[in-house]
């Protein structure tokens, strides 16, 4: 039991991609089975590619960052496809274990007072 008992155990998948390439990895993403994902629309840094500065006119040579939390199966899912992916464009995914709280959507959320 975590030291928190609503926590739930999770993989945190943080995959950074070539912009012109971040509408596959979003259909990777959903194909796989996850519920859900943040994207950060412009990251910057430097990787074996080279470096990012972003602040171009067009997508090329900036990247994305789309984070998913999902189970460790769709987590594989995920990972085998976007391996294959970063063959032949700028990227990488980073998975971590995670601790994650979610709301009960199981239970009708109170209103409050006066609506």
């Amino acid at each position: 039991m975590a030291f928190y008992p609503r926590l739930q155990t999770i993989k945190k998948l943080e995959i950074v991609i070539e912009t012109i390439k971040l509408d596959q990895v979003i259909q990777i993403i959903e194909e796989a089975g996850a519920s859900g994902y943040t994207i950060l629309p412009s990251v910057t840094g430097r990787g074996t590619r080279g470096q990012r500065l972003g602040g171009g006119l067009t997508d090329v040579f900036k990247n994305a960052m789309v984070i998913t939390l999902v189970d460790e199966a769709i987590a594989t899912k995920i990972l085998q496809k976007v391996e294959r992916l970063i063959q032949n464009f700028a990227g990488m995914a980073v998975v971590t274990d995670a601790l994650a709280l979610w709301p009960d959507y199981s239970q009708e959320t109170p209103k409050p007072p006066g609506t």
